[in-house]
Order: structure tokens, then sequence, then C-alpha cells
């Protein structure tokens, strides 16, 4: 693994994570979130704990980017992409159904939330791709 690469990536992806987080929850899905504000923490306390989602964030972003470099083929977008779409679907599909199975959201919250959730990871996939750039094999 290149430090320095895997440093820089980490970086833009955990940049690219928070504003996409940003997006799809802060203005998306936003409505969905105002009809079920009873079944969530207060927007105070939700603020004082916002650096545990922030460390979240972080943390994602440095795994995501160290297992993307213990596979990696030949990089680039293509192989970003693809990477994507497969960690976007572990965290994302089966949760959706756990989640359903002991949640009192809607249905359609959760649904949304897990489709956003694996498009966003299909972006930095490749966003992490392009990133990180090619492998040249020696």
């Amino acid at each position: 693994m290149n430090f320095k690469k895997w440093l820089l990536a980490s970086l833009i992806v955990w940049i690219l994570v928070f504003l996409l987080d940003l997006l799809i929850h802060g203005t998306i899905l936003m409505g969905y979130y105002e009809q079920t504000a009873d079944r969530w923490l207060s927007q105070s306390e939700m603020g004082a704990r916002m650096w545990a989602m922030i460390l979240g964030q972080l943390l994602f972003s440095l795994l995501f980017c160290a297992i993307y470099t213990k596979g990696l083929r030949e990089g680039g977008l293509a192989e970003g992409i693809r990477y994507g779409l497969w960690i976007g679907l572990l965290l994302n599909l089966p949760v959706f159904f756990i989640r359903w199975s002991v949640e009192p959201l809607p249905g359609a919250l959760l649904f949304l939330q897990s489709l956003f959730g694996l498009i966003a990871t299909v972006i930095v996939g490749g966003v992490l791709g392009v990133v990180y750039g090619k492998v040249t094999k020696t």
C-alpha cells in the first residue's frame, strides 16, 4: 500500500462522505425525518454528538480506502465503482432488512436510506478509484 496515496484518498473520501451524508440526510430525506421527529434525538442532542458522526465517517473512510488497497488489481474509475458497489451492497442491503424488522420507522424511509447509501458508496468508490489511480505493475 502506498501510504501517501492511501492518506490522500482517505481525506478526499472523508470529505465526500460528509458532503453526501449532508445532502442525503440534511436535504433529500429531511421531510421523512421531520415526519418521524418523535423517534430521533433533539437537534441539540444530535449537535452534542456530532463529534461521533464525524469520527464514524473518518473511520469509514480510512477503512474503506485501506480495504480497497488490499484487493487492488489495476485501479482506476471502473475498479473503484465495482468496489463501491460491492461494499455498498454489503453495508446497505442486509441492513435494510435488519433495521426494518426491529425499528419503528417507515419502510419507505429505511428503503431510501439504503438506496441512497448504496448510491453514495458507489460514487465514493469511483472517486477513490480515480484518486488512488492506476497501479503500475513491475
